[in-house]
Parts: C-alpha cells; structure tokens; sequence
C-alpha cells in the first residue's frame, strides 16, 4: 500500500510533540501481553509469520519524520523484520513495563514497534508488543495483533475514514466539553508529582475479576460496567494514597479527576474492523471522581445522550477545529495538575490467536504521558476483565491498587 494511505492527524502530531517532552521515550510507547499454551514457535517461524503479514499494515513499515516541525510518513527503505520481532531473554520476566523491553532505547529513525517472543511462560509461551501512541490506539493495536498473528486472509482496504469539509458551526459543537474545560481551570489539590530527578524505573502490576462480577455491580446500579470500572478504581484511589483521599475532600478545591479515553470512530469506521488499523481515533474526557467512592452509586451518571454529544465535540476537537485552537484545548484538558490517573477501558470481544495458538490471556502494557504518574487499562476479553497499571516510580505501588481494585469490584458487586 501506498504512503498516501496513512495520514498525519492532529493525534499523531500530538503524540509525536509529546515525545519530545518527554525524558524517558518508552514512556510514549503501550502495547499489550498475550499468552498462549502448547509449545511456543522459535524465533525463525515467528519472524517469517510476521515478515509475510507486515506489509499490509502499512504504519509498521512506515516511519514518522519530523523535519522544520512538519510531520510526515515515509516508507522505511531498509526495514528490517529481525529489528523488530526479537527474543525476550530468560532472565527478563515476561511482563514488564515498555521500559524494560525497550533497552536499548528504539531508533527513532525506524517504525516505532516492537515484538517480543517470551519462551520461559509455564505451561505456555508470551508475546509482547508495544507501538508508540503517534502510530496507533488501543483498538488499532488489537487490530494489528490479530491480523499479524492470526491465519486469516487478510483484508485489501483500510478501515474507511474519509475527512469532511469542516461543518459549520463546528465552535458551538465544541460546547458539550466545556464542563471538562471548566474543571481544568478550577483550582486543584496538589496531587503527586512525578519525580524531578530524572526517570526512574517504571513499575507495573495487573490483576484479573471475572467480568460477571462488574456486570453484576452494573445491573443493580443501572450503570454502565466502565462506570463500574471507574467506581472501584476511585474507591482503590483513596484508600491507595492519602494524597487524593484529602483532595477529595476539600471544601474549595476540585476533587481529583481521572483521564477517559474515548473511542470517537464513526459507526462505519468501526464495520471496517478488522480489515486495517488506522491510527488514533481517540478524545479524552476529563471526569470527577467520586468523593466518598462508597460504591457504584456515587459515580455520576452520564447518560447515553450526553456520552454521544461529547464523543461529537470530541471528533470535532480532532477533525475539524483549527490546529492553534484543538492544541490549547486539548492541552487544557490533559493538564496533570488535578488529575489523579488515567483510566482507559477497551474491549476484546472475539477471540484471538498466535500461529495457530489460542490467546488464553491478554493484559495491556499501559503508557505514561509526560507530567503525569500513574495510567491504568482494563481490557475485557472472554470471562475476564484485567486491570493493568503502570506509575512513573515503584515507590508507588501499583500493585496493591490494582489489588484493592479488585476488593472494591468484589465488595460492590456483592452489595
């Protein structure tokens, strides 16, 4: 496929300035871990599985320029399927952060992807891959993993996206995110500060709850399972860190709120998945957290109304709006200060496979954006719904968040 079938959006310029504030690049790299049963390929079988596969993705053979602050996609003439699907070695555990299988630091020079074969799994074998946020979201990256490890035809088209003629009166569209906008300008209790010494090693920690359990907690609270997600996510918050439990209950500033990501994909786009990823197709709520987060019922409500007109604005934000105004916009509503984590929730609803091999568990590899400590992802995909979390410091254990997370599910699902 041709250059010209990938685009350079606001997102993917975005992403690729990001990078550049950042002082640790794997920060800006996600992914997720797969694992399989049964005896795992060798590297050889695996690299000539994807070598025969990658073509057709054109954003892994492609590489990002940036040059007198233009940006753009170019093939890579020189690429090499041996730089990007390696051997995790055995003394490396087999789920680690971006940090850890990103040494030494990628050639920004080349596609910016990575897989990694892990042959030491029990009773099984992993794979990792991570891609740089500017190439692709998370459900574009779920995409790729099943068409560069599945055995299934591959599709001839992209995933269609067509840009329209900017609407008129895209600004007044812009007002439903005007509630976010507002409490990005409240003033904000201090909330943890990434460390000012430089990056420190990146600590990750997942854990697994039966996804019957948040459907369980959504049916008698008449809420969606992410609103449930976000309830005992607030919940685990303040009893995780005292920081955040005193923000929230401050009489005159904001309480802490958590980044949603939002998939603002058309309905059509999404009849094209999965044929081929296209890159970001991503907005970004800003959402209060629960003050006393006793349970499911303290997470505000948004109605399916106002979730779709803020997906609207969002896409407008991305598309339509003018690049000066979308980056201040934007940039108001990723501001750090305030927000406490930021909590993604994707969906795996068929199964997948790895050269033959059925995926039997998949846990995300979360990113860290510049400025902020801690990032969270629940992915749900068969029975289960696993919850993946990645700070900029061990220091902040996210393992025993992710663990009263799951107590917080446990106990709401019970009442």
């Amino acid at each position: 496929m041709s250059t010209t079938s990938l685009e350079v959006n606001f997102l993917t310029k975005s992403f690729v300035r990001l990078g550049t504030l950042t002082r640790e690049p794997s920060d800006l790299y996600f992914g997720f871990h797969l694992r399989m049963r049964g005896s795992p390929p060798d590297l050889a079988m695996l690299r000539a599985h994807v070598a025969d596969r990658v073509s057709r993705i054109p954003a892994l053979t492609h590489r990002l320029v940036l040059q007198d602050g233009r940006i753009r996609w170019e093939p890579d003439r020189d690429f090499d399927i041996t730089r990007h699907v390696r051997q995790l070695p055995g003394t490396r555990p087999a789920y680690c952060p971006a940090q850890a299988l990103l040494h030494p630091p990628p050639d920004p020079a080349r596609p910016l992807w990575g897989m990694w074969l892990q042959t030491t799994e029990t009773q099984g074998w992993g794979l990792s891959f991570l891609a740089h946020h500017a190439v692709q979201d998370a459900t574009a990256t779920l995409c790729t993993l099943r068409l560069l490890l599945g055995s299934a035809p591959l599709a001839t088209r992209t995933s269609p996206h067509s840009l329209k003629p900017r609407p008129p009166q895209w600004a007044t569209r812009l007002l439903p995110l005007l509630p976010d906008l507002l409490r990005a300008f409240r003033p904000a209790a201090r909330t943890p500060q990434p460390d000012k010494h430089g990056p420190q090693p990146r600590e990750l920690a997942h854990t697994s709850v039966d996804v019957e359990l948040l459907r369980a907690a959504a049916r008698a609270t008449g809420l969606t399972v992410n609103q449930v997600h976000l309830a005992a996510l607030a919940r685990a918050l303040y009893a995780w860190d005292p920081v955040h439990e005193r923000a929230a209950t401050s009489l005159w500033r904001a309480a802490p709120c958590a980044l949603l990501p939002v998939d603002v994909r058309h309905p059509h786009e999404h009849e094209g998945i999965p044929s081929l990823p296209q890159g970001n197709r991503i907005g970004l709520l800003r959402v209060p957290l629960p003050h006393k987060a006793g349970g499911a019922q303290d997470m505000p409500a948004m109605s399916r109304q106002r979730l779709a007109a803020r997906r609207r604005a969002l896409r407008i934000l991305t598309e339509h709006t003018p690049e000066p105004l979308a980056d201040r916009i934007f940039g108001r509503l990723t501001d750090p200060r305030g927000v406490a984590l930021t909590a993604s929730y994707v969906r795996m609803d068929e199964p997948m496979t790895a050269l033959g091999a059925r995926v039997i568990d998949i846990d995300a590899i979360p990113w860290l954006p510049p400025g902020h400590t801690c990032f969270t992802l629940l992915l749900t995909h068969g029975a289960s719904a696993n919850l993946a979390a990645l700070t900029d410091t061990a220091a902040r254990h996210p393992r025993r968040l992710v663990r009263l997370w799951a107590h917080a599910v446990h106990d709401m699902s019970a009442a």
